[in-house]
């Protein structure tokens, strides 16, 4: 880095403009890597970051150095990308009315992914307890949620996850268990079919 901390840390206390240049140059890619660690997709990644700068610059004034200001920078940006990461869990991945091509005929996403020996009945019935699994989800204590919805909806390993919500590997299993044992007990209870 070619500015000191304490460099940045009077320009910020004088009010100085130029402050914000220099927070974009010195600290822009590393910025960007710290975010693609997280959301694992460069164009993400630069969209988290300028997303941060926003903020950044928006609370500039706010800053009061407890902490270096490349520290605080990251953990705005780590929390962008944990509510980013937070959207992808909610959106469903594709659109059910989006056609395919299928050995050259077109036809839509929904009658390619239905299995064909099952029945309308018993395929509303499995829509219904997905839509009732997902609301269960949407429940949970914040803590296992956040976990639950990394591992089972966004695929991340164990070591992502930790890595992700900045959480010991062994606290992440155990909300991971905690959150199946919540989802159980819902089931259990009748609130999947409710």
């Amino acid at each position: 880095m070619n500015t000191s901390i304490d460099q940045i840390q009077q320009l910020v206390l004088a009010g100085d403009e130029r402050v914000y240049t220099k927070l974009y140059i010195e600290y822009r890619s590393l910025l960007v890597q710290h975010a693609y660690r997280y959301v694992r997709n460069q164009q993400d990644a630069e969209d988290v970051v300028q997303e941060a700068y926003i903020r950044i610059f928006r609370n500039l004034h706010r800053y009061n150095f407890s902490c270096k200001i490349c520290s605080w920078m990251k953990l705005i940006v780590k929390n962008l990308c944990i509510d980013l990461i937070r959207q992808r869990t909610r959106k469903p991945a594709v659109h059910f009315t989006e056609n395919i091509a299928y050995d050259n005929q077109e036809q839509s996403l929904i009658e390619s992914l239905q299995d064909q020996t099952q029945g309308p009945e018993q395929q509303i019935l499995e829509q219904e307890v997905q839509h009732n699994v997902i609301n269960i989800v949407n429940e949970m204590p914040d803590a296992y949620r956040d976990v639950f919805r990394l591992r089972y909806l966004s695929e991340y390993s164990l070591a992502e996850i930790s890595n992700v919500l900045s959480l010991e590997i062994n606290t992440v299993k155990s909300r991971l268990f905690r959150g199946k044992k919540y989802l159980r007990k819902q089931v259990d209870s009748g609130d999947i079919c409710s």
